[in-house]
């Protein structure tokens, strides 16, 4: 009888709970179909009114908004942009938090550059979910800049697309010794021929001129590893350590290496790579040996 009540007690508090998850839900739609500020990070341009949930405009920081704009359809490309807005010493939206904490007034990188331009905020209107619905607070750019910056935003996401997205060996391995940042893959395509390349994630964000090795090609790299690989175990002949190697899926190779590789540093002044492997490295690579062929005892 105990653990009824207490059961039937532990349900009729999940029901209160999920009810109130639900009201407060239902209510926070209904204010932004209503065109109702709600909260959250607040944008360049705008300033959060103390008295109430809504948005005023910052008439010095929607000036430079506007000036973002339009040198997007000038340069129609987001790299050009933030070196202008770095050479004038724009920032983010820099502001404080009730608990006295200064967020924000950082330098723009081509994602936070994006998603001010792609921002509805900045015509009047507020997003939620997928819908879009008029807001109280005022426009800051009109509708014409709008859409041409829109189109051009979206003419160069379709020829992005076009690149086969492409996974690489040393994912989240290899870093930038200039940046210590780390170097993610891309490839891309010309003609019939594909060029994969490992490029550093500094450069991405902020510009090529940002890092000394902007990018580095995949192929000699992941070779480069794969050999010092197949030293860690000299008893296998390097035929039939290649054989097995070559026969693993991609997948499986990158999970392998995981296993053995902690970090690979690229140098791009001295033109020099350096390997760290795990400690237990040796052991692993013996282990994985065993478990994907057999054949092989080394």
């Amino acid at each position: 009888m105990g653990r009824l009540v207490l059961n039937m007690l532990l349900s009729f508090a999940q029901f209160e709970r999920e009810i109130i998850v639900e009201r407060t839900r239902d209510k926070i739609a209904a204010a932004r179909r209503k065109g109702k500020w709600v909260g959250g990070m607040p944008l360049l341009g705008y300033d959060i009114d103390p008295q109430g949930s809504k948005l005023h405009i910052n008439d010095a920081e929607a000036a430079r908004v506007r000036a973002i704009f339009a040198l997007y359809l000038e340069y129609q490309a987001l790299l050009p942009v933030i070196r202008e807005l770095d050479r004038r010493g724009w920032r983010t939206k820099r502001w404080r938090t009730r608990r006295g904490r200064l967020r924000g007034g950082r330098a723009f990188t081509r994602n936070t550059l994006r998603q001010l331009l792609r921002n509805v905020t900045y015509l009047g209107h507020l997003r939620y979910r997928q819908e879009v619905h008029p807001g109280e607070h005022g426009a800051i750019v009109d509708a014409a800049t709008w859409q041409q910056v829109q189109t051009i935003l979206q003419a160069k996401r379709k020829d992005q697309g076009a690149r086969l997205p492409g996974g690489a060996l040393l994912q989240r391995l290899l870093r930038c010794g200039a940046c210590d940042c780390a170097m993610i893959s891309s490839q891309t395509r010309k003609g019939t021929r594909r060029y994969r390349y490992y490029v550093c994630r500094q450069a991405q964000k902020r510009g090529w001129q940002t890092c000394p090795a902007p990018s580095l090609a995949a192929g000699p790299i992941e070779d480069l590893v794969v050999r010092h690989i197949q030293e860690l175990v000299p008893a296998v002949a390097p035929e039939a350590f290649m054989t097995v190697w070559q026969a693993l899926p991609p997948s499986e190779q990158a999970r392998v290496l995981g296993r053995l590789v902690e970090r690979v540093n690229y140098e791009a002044a001295q033109q020099t790579v350096s390997i760290a492997f795990r400690p237990d490295a040796g052991t692993a690579l013996v282990e994985e040996l065993a478990r994907v062929a057999p054949e092989i005892n080394p």
